[in-house]
């Protein structure tokens, strides 16, 4: 704060490409409008990146998906859910013999999955498809390709695809 009592400066913030692509935007704009004296410097990435900013004080501010240990203060600002996704319904017994479409992704987003997958099924995945990020693993899915599992913040209501909570 300055000595007028005005909120100003340079904010450093690195957030998940995911969270920076569907939330970001709008709390920033939300937040300029209430302090339009203060600046952004925002980077994003993968959550392993954006803890290492945080972490080398390279960043004030941190949005990651994981358990990472901070010397700093936490606030969970929301708990993920995860859908299994595929353009028509599906029996999710069957997922095993099913075209699953891969991305890549961050390592705990990957554990989650993982950690979901070993939980139900003895089999591992048909994975017939790797792509380079969840987006295009979305489009895959939604010209019926196969299915995938994605996190709940990718998805909107009009994607018309069928969603079962993973």
């Amino acid at each position: 704060m300055s000595q007028e009592n005005t909120v100003q400066g340079i904010l450093r913030l690195s957030a998940s490409s995911i969270f920076s692509r569907y939330q970001l935007p709008k709390i920033l704009s939300e937040f300029s409008q209430k302090y339009p004296a203060v600046e952004f410097d925002v980077n994003t990435g993968w959550s392993e990146e954006v803890f290492k900013s945080v972490h080398n004080d390279y960043s004030q501010v941190g949005i990651l998906r994981g358990d990472y240990s901070f010397s700093s203060e936490k606030i969970r600002l929301m708990k993920e859910k995860i859908y299994v996704v595929s353009k028509h319904p599906i029996d999710i017994t069957d997922l095993p013999h099913l075209p699953r479409i891969y991305y890549n992704t961050d390592t705990s987003l990957n554990k989650l999955i993982d950690d979901w997958w070993i939980g139900k099924f003895i089999e591992p995945p048909s994975i017939t498809i790797n792509v380079d990020n969840m987006e295009t693993s979305k489009e895959f899915v939604q010209n019926g390709l196969g299915f995938s599992i994605l996190p709940g913040i990718l998805l909107r209501d009009d994607d018309k695809l069928s969603k079962y909570h993973a």
